[in-house]
């Protein structure tokens, strides 16, 4: 059956039984009108969540199965009273067959637990003892019914898919890159016998790094039933237990952390995901606000940051709309995280181990419960949206939620966008610029992932329905939300990024364009905007002949011409002074 975790790897069958039984009857109501049940500080550690919630999960996934068992085998013909515990019992039940209905009875340990538990457990115990023969016959002539090889086979074929999924998720875990780097982490991780691999289905003992986001380590399914949360590279806060969905969700908001001012988490942020985002920013005097968190929220989330060692971590118990925007300083990016119905959870049993017992009211049951909440929780979701939305000279803002409904998704994006109004000027000394709304924005780390998982099946890993590179940055197409698939590496989730537009830059306006704004208001004379002068002459005309084009003389020229000038003057001179002469000697022909 399912890799699952055996009751006597992680703490005494009876404490689990009890608290498993009680998270049953609380998943069987339906309704989920009362408080859930907590687990005691004892079972606080992963492993022992693990084994609570996976005993109390798989009973209710296989309810129907077993009580057929219990009445194909006349159970209750011989043990009547036990049907007032019938809880307890499938709980057991559950167990019993996993481990193959055991020759052997259990021994229970004395030591701190009370007498009316006990009684209750160790009765059901030897009643499933007394009654193994006739109950795994019960189950062999279901499994030849249904002609299943366990009891996984028996289910439905889309609740077989999401055990099959969720079997196959790697135990994913955060390098704190505070204390220490991920190549040391491997090293150290290989002197203790693990083995780094680069294919993508891990084997028992195989580690490798996640290729999307950095600083991942995924280990083998295998290592969830271990005790590798007692390393000691987990209990110094060098490696942290992370859900996939959180380093995911950080790694596509990687750019707009890196440019933005301090972040704002609200309203009910995992631990992870906080611990993650504060450790991006680290070293450069920046803050992470965590907004409007549940006291319990709170206190697991300190808990983890004090384990890591990270201190620019501030916490607002007032909800985003009815704080003061003067207590957040320089906030640009809003990462808005509400709770919602968690329908893209097919693997709850990882989920509760890592996120702990805060989300298992927002854990569906059924499919009757998910929907009976979603009016709830998408009122909810609209209101938070919009309130990030409007928080002052906010630039950026990230809509996360773990399902794929269309009333918490695609609707209450579009519905917080239609009903924000918010005037922004770009530029407050230009009123007449146009003002700077949001714009749905798609992280290149999400199409880095669709370009990986293009030419592989579907379960091979995360399934994205992203836009085409063609409409990236088209919102007409109704895309506002990224939404990642359940797969063998991950549960699902929806992202939505909405960014404000790029500010205007103001561009010198040239002489000309100034000329010609003044003329058209009337400023200023047309012929002044053409560059034109006012005269009192006429204009000429233009002349229709062809100009003759006058070569100057050369210098050589210009010489020659003088000199036979000269030489004109000089015999001039000589002429003139010969008729004197001869006047003067023949009188005669002076008179």
């Amino acid at each position: 059956m399912e890799n699952g975790t055996t009751t006597s790897s992680v703490a005494s069958p009876y404490s689990l039984y009890v608290h498993a039984s009680k998270i049953l009857h609380y998943l069987a109501s339906g309704t989920k009108s009362d408080s859930p049940p907590l687990l005691p500080h004892e079972l606080s550690s992963p492993n022992h969540r693990r084994g609570v919630y996976d005993l109390a999960y798989n009973a209710y996934r296989y309810r129907d199965i077993l009580e057929e068992i219990l009445e194909e085998s006349d159970f209750f013909f011989r043990f009547f009273d036990l049907r007032d515990n019938a809880k307890l019992l499938l709980v057991i039940l559950y167990d019993f067959q996993r481990r193959h209905f055991p020759s052997r009875r259990p021994s229970f340990s004395t030591t701190r637990r009370p007498f009316d538990v006990t009684a209750d457990v160790e009765e059901i115990v030897d009643a499933l003892h007394v009654h193994r023969v006739k109950l795994s016959a019960a189950l062999a002539r279901a499994r030849v019914k249904t002609n299943s090889l366990d009891m996984t086979g028996m289910l439905r074929f889309i609740e077989r898919g999401a055990v099959s999924l969720s079997t196959r998720q790697p135990l994913c875990a955060r390098v704190n890159s505070l204390r220490i780097d991920a190549y040391e982490v491997v090293q150290r991780l290989k002197e203790q016998g693990w083995n780094l691999a680069m294919k993508r289905e891990l084997e028992m003992g195989e580690i490798r790094l996640d290729p999307v986001v950095d600083d991942l380590l995924l280990f083998s399914p295998s290592a969830k039933s271990s005790m590798l949360q007692e390393n000691p590279l987990f209990t110094d806060g060098m490696l942290v237990l992370e859900d996939h969905v959180d380093a995911l969700v950080a790694a596509s908001l990687g750019t707009l952390i890196a440019d933005a001012g301090n972040v704002i988490l609200t309203p009910a942020p995992s631990e992870g995901l906080v611990s993650h985002v504060a450790t991006m920013i680290t070293g450069r005097k920046r803050i992470v606000y965590v907004v409007n968190a549940e006291p319990r929220r709170q206190e697991a989330i300190e808990e983890g940051l004090r384990l890591q060692g990270i201190n620019n971590v501030k916490f607002v118990s007032d909800s985003l709309a009815h704080a003061n925007p003067s207590q957040f300083k320089n906030v640009k990016l809003i990462v808005v995280a509400p709770p919602s119905t968690n329908s893209c959870v097919i693997n709850p049993v990882d989920h509760l181990a890592i996120h702990g017992d805060i989300d298992l009211d927002s854990i569906p049951s059924s499919a009757e419960s998910c929907e009976s909440r979603l009016p709830k929780f998408s009122a909810e979701q609209q209101n938070h949206l919009m309130s990030a939305l409007r928080f002052p000279e906010v630039e950026a803002v990230a809509y996360f939620v773990r399902s794929h409904n269309h009333a918490e998704t695609e609707l209450v994006v579009t519905s917080a966008l239609d009903r924000v109004k918010r005037p922004d000027v770009a530029v407050e000394e230009d009123p007449s610029q146009p003002s700077r709304p949001f714009q749905v924005y798609y992280s290149d780390v999400m199409y880095s992932l669709r370009d990986m998982q293009q030419g592989t099946e579907l379960d091979d890993g995360p399934s994205l329905k992203l836009p085409s590179a063609e409409t990236k940055s088209d919102t007409s197409t109704g895309n506002k939300c990224l939404q990642v698939d359940p797969s063998n590496m991950c549960n699902g989730f929806s992202l939505a990024i909405l960014r404000r537009k790029p500010k205007a830059v103001r561009v010198p306006t040239p002489a000309r364009e100034v000329l010609r704004r003044a003329t058209v208001q009337g400023l200023l004379d047309m012929k002044y905007a053409n560059g034109e002068q006012e005269s009192s002459a006429p204009p000429k005309k233009k002349s229709t002949k062809k100009r003759s084009v006058k070569r100057r003389p050369s210098t050589l020229m210009k010489l020659t011409q003088a000199a036979r000038n000269r030489i004109a003057q000089s015999s001039a001179r000589q002429k003139s002074a010969t008729t004197t002469t001869s006047a003067t000697k023949d009188p005669k022909m002076s008179a």
